[in-house]
């Protein structure tokens, strides 16, 4: 679940408004301490994959690439005989990427068909000669698939936006499920983007969750990027607007959730199937002073939801409260899978079926690099205040009640989460011997902390480019 934080998540679930998830929860394992080890979906999908931090695995902005130095988790499995198959509402999370590495098929919103040509930079062009350059250029033997692609993406860009994908996504996944080969085990990863920015519900999820009336998406300012530079201003009302849509795209996405797992359970599968469930990254909705999920390192981002549906009981149905970490999947699902774990000082060998292993002292996360860069900030607004406090890389380690968090720019923070969960107060000159022995602990056990600037990074081309500046990330 694309951005999707543990506390909305939970709530919902308390207040009964996300049943399909709350069934989940109910018949398997909640992690209520999940931290993600890394803000936002490039480096964070990276570490499910690897089961490496990003420092190790080194997707993130600096690099725009995922070409790990470990054999990724669907590798390994595929060579273990799983067929395996991803669907994806993302761009980072794509083949443009690297992330169909050891997939037998990748699914991408944006294209109907796996072949065919990505026409999405002819509308970033200006100039009608480049536009009609490019599509004669484009057909070639994939024109007939080029053509069904571009009209697909025509179709979702006129008639698809109040669904971001997820319905579509629940089809396609039935529809495989349904022709493959019940004898063959498979491994199967979706990639729902609802509730990623922008937050436009469908009906009648925006009504039932609006309190102020039946406003669209374009009363409140969603534009991330103006509101922390200064160019929009907010108010708490605006906020509460945001967060109320933010939770009915959560809804929406349970229904979804809901009708595949009503599917498998229909072909017989369901109980013979682990199914794991996951947010990403978090996301701020004011809290902060931020919007969206870039810039920090504050539990509004890092505490994610986690379900695990295992129905050979090898785990148990209960509510675990300790300290996991999003990158701990990896040896999960490779043990659940009897696949062997590499041998690798790097890949997290914490695996949640080990109730001796599973709980960690502390847990650690990485923002390597700014994104968007403080360049792209000024290039893409109008009057910005200077962005420069963001132009730092972060580190942070967290306890069940501390967290400390350093960045290159010689800025450290210190909570109390024990007195102060929200993170509001930073105690570093109250407590500079707890920060010391924090900043002593990652030093000794993750090495010095330094910004990681590549110089190699993969160049997108404009139809990458343009999916990410819809999916509000600007280059």
């Amino acid at each position: 679940m694309d951005t999707a934080r543990a506390t909305t998540v939970f709530d919902g679930i308390e207040e009964g408004v996300l049943p399909n998830l709350g069934a989940l929860a109910a018949d398997g394992t909640t992690f209520t301490n999940c931290m993600t080890t890394a803000p936002w979906t490039l480096p964070s999908h990276a570490s499910m994959f690897t089961g490496q931090y990003t420092s190790e695995h080194l997707a993130h902005t600096g690099t725009k690439r995922f070409d790990p130095d470990v054999e990724p988790l669907p590798k390994r499995l595929s060579t273990q005989g799983y067929r395996t198959v991803a669907y994806s509402n993302n761009t980072w999370i794509s083949p443009d990427f690297g992330f169909d590495a050891g997939f037998d098929d990748f699914y991408v919103r944006w294209q109907l068909l796996e072949r065919g040509q990505d026409l999405a930079a002819i509308a970033k062009s200006d100039d009608i000669r480049d536009a009609l350059g490019k599509l004669w250029r484009a057909m070639d033997a994939d024109a007939p698939y080029t053509l069904v692609n571009s009209l697909w993406g025509l179709y979702l860009d006129l008639f698809s936006h109040d669904d971001d994908g997820a319905k579509r996504t629940t089809d396609r996944l039935t529809t495989w499920l349904d022709h493959h080969n019940a004898d063959q085990p498979f491994f199967m990863f979706a990639n729902y983007v609802e509730p990623h920015l922008r937050y436009d519900p469908p009906e009648p999820y925006r009504t039932q969750y609006l309190s102020g009336g039946t406003p669209t998406a374009e009363d409140v300012n969603q534009d991330p990027w103006k509101y922390i530079t200064g160019e929009v201003s907010m108010s708490e009302a605006d906020f509460d607007v945001l967060k109320e849509l933010y939770a009915a795209e959560l809804a929406y996405l349970d229904t979804q959730l809901g009708a595949l797992f009503d599917h498998l359970r229909e072909i017989g599968e369901y109980e013979r199937t682990v199914v794991v469930v996951v947010g990403d990254h978090g996301e701020n909705i004011g809290e902060h002073d931020l919007m969206d999920h870039q810039y920090c390192l504050y539990d509004t981002l890092l505490r994610v939801p986690l379900f695990i549906h295992d129905p050979g009981q090898r785990m148990t149905a209960e509510s675990v409260d300790s300290l996991v970490e999003l990158r701990d999947i990896f040896p999960t699902i490779l043990d659940f899978a009897g696949v062997e774990r590499p041998e690798n000082g790097t890949i997290s060998s914490n695996s949640l079926l080990d109730t001796d292993q599973r709980e960690r002292d502390y847990i650690v996360a990485e923002y390597l690099e700014p994104q968007p860069s403080m360049s792209a900030l000024r290039k893409q607004l109008d009057d910005p205040v200077e962005p420069e406090q963001y132009d730092r890389a972060l580190r942070c380690i967290r306890t069940n009640d501390w967290k400390f968090i350093e960045g290159t720019d010689g800025k450290h923070e210190l909570y109390d989460l024990g007195h102060d969960e929200g993170e509001r107060r930073n105690v570093i000159h109250d407590h500079q011997d707890k920060a010391d022995a924090l900043h002593d602990r990652l030093q000794s056990e993750h090495g010095e902390f330094r910004r990681k600037q590549a110089r190699n990074a993969a160049e997108m081309d404009a139809s990458t480019e343009q999916r990410l500046e819809d999916l509000g990330y600007i280059q």
